[in-house]
């Protein structure tokens, strides 16, 4: 779990996600209740971790895959140390549920299953790609694709991918700063503003380092429209920019957080965590003000990874392996989890969610922005 209480010390977060601890004991108490996974109960173990600490996140890696041998991992790591993630998914006895960053080449480092509730970063930069040229937005358009280093083999499969829609890149640079290395990552876009304004682009295609990228766009006054498929990173922007230089960047995402609100998987998670916690009023995303504590973000996030977990773990037996759990998951077809209303696992599929539309970002959405619906959600595999 993300350490809030580090992150609002150091100045790069106002409030956190409610008791987040608290929410997991809550819907595995639920779930236990409920009679468990095929009869037996799940014991869980805690960690927070700040996301721009190396040392932590291996620490929290090497805990639950060495020193606790855990069946599986729930959650993964956010923000520079997202590469962490690797270091779960390299333990032969360990699944990982819910890591970013998931995309062919780490998923060959993966001696467990390795799964998560979104889509991977090759999808991503597929659909982000589709939905563009579906909603008549390629054409014309000159591109400048800049990658970042924890994106490298995406960035370089970005001109493949447009140029399958008949576009091609008139720019293609990146940035070798490493990720949260502001000065450096500065520098080197003070250089790539001047090859994007060389190449006549029109349009700059952020693929990695996407905080990076709009400050680098914002401090060069370059009048360009910016695209990248990482729209989880224009929910974690930080510190170092101002949310309206981000304003209109063009993404991919499924439901917004109040759709997810309001539908009824989602809705009946809350109810079973209000059910066990009736003295915690949870706010939707239209009711937070500047200060609450987002716990609607925990209890949505949480019950998905467990609702993932608990369908595949059920398919996997009742005395399951790493082995059980893989083929379960490659044989799990269709479904449906909260705040994904199109989901699907297959054996070349590791990554859930079917469920996209293009998103313009708005710092207006929320307390510290958000990315918004500009088309209909649909099912990317119909």
């Amino acid at each position: 779990m993300l350490d809030f209480a580090k992150l609002v010390a150091a100045g790069l977060s106002e409030t956190g996600w409610g008791d987040q601890q608290l929410v997991w004991e809550t819907l595995i108490q639920d779930l236990n209740d409920r009679g468990g996974i095929n009869g037996r109960n799940v014991e869980a173990v805690y960690q927070y971790y700040l996301p721009t600490s190396e040392a932590e996140a291996e620490a929290a890696c090497l805990k639950f895959t060495e020193d606790i041998d855990a069946f599986a991992v729930l959650g993964g790591f956010l923000g520079p140390v997202e590469p962490s993630n690797v270091c779960v998914a390299r333990a032969p006895d360990t699944t990982l549920i819910a890591g970013q960053g998931l995309d062919a080449e780490r998923l060959e480092e993966a001696q467990a299953p390795w799964l998560i509730s979104g889509a991977a970063n090759e999808r991503l930069l597929d659909t982000l790609v589709f939905l563009l040229d579906d909603n008549g937005d390629l054409e014309g358009k000159k591109i400048a694709v800049v990658g970042g280093n924890e994106a490298e083999n995406i960035y370089e499969s970005a001109g493949d991918v447009l140029g399958e829609y008949g576009v091609e890149p008139v720019l293609e640079v990146k940035n070798t700063a490493a990720s949260g290395d502001i000065p450096a990552g500065d520098a080197e876009w003070s250089v790539i503003a001047e090859q994007i304004i060389a190449s006549d682009a029109d349009t700059v295609m952020l693929i990695g380092s996407v905080t990076a990228g709009i400050r680098g766009i914002k401090e060069n006054a370059l009048d360009v429209d910016i695209w990248t498929p990482s729209a989880g990173e224009l929910g974690n922007l930080g510190a170092s920019i101002d949310p309206e230089d981000a304003d209109g960047t063009i993404s991919v995402i499924g439901l917004t957080a109040q759709e997810i609100w309001d539908e009824e998987i989602s809705t009946e998670c809350r109810a079973r965590f209000s059910a066990l916690q009736p003295d915690i009023e949870l706010l939707s995303p239209s009711e937070i003000q500047e200060g609450d504590e987002e716990w609607y973000i925990s209890v949505h996030n949480y019950c998905r990874w467990l609702t993932l977990f608990e369908l595949v773990m059920t398919d996997a037996g009742v005395n399951p392996t790493q082995d059980s759990f893989g083929e379960a998951a490659a044989n799990m077809g269709e479904f449906s989890l909260p705040g994904i209303p199109y989901a699907s696992l297959g054996p070349d599929k590791p990554d859930a969610s079917d469920a996209f539309r293009l998103s313009a970002f708005d710092s207006a959405e929320g307390v510290s922005g958000s990315s918004v619906g500009i088309t209909d959600v649909i099912d990317t595999t119909s």
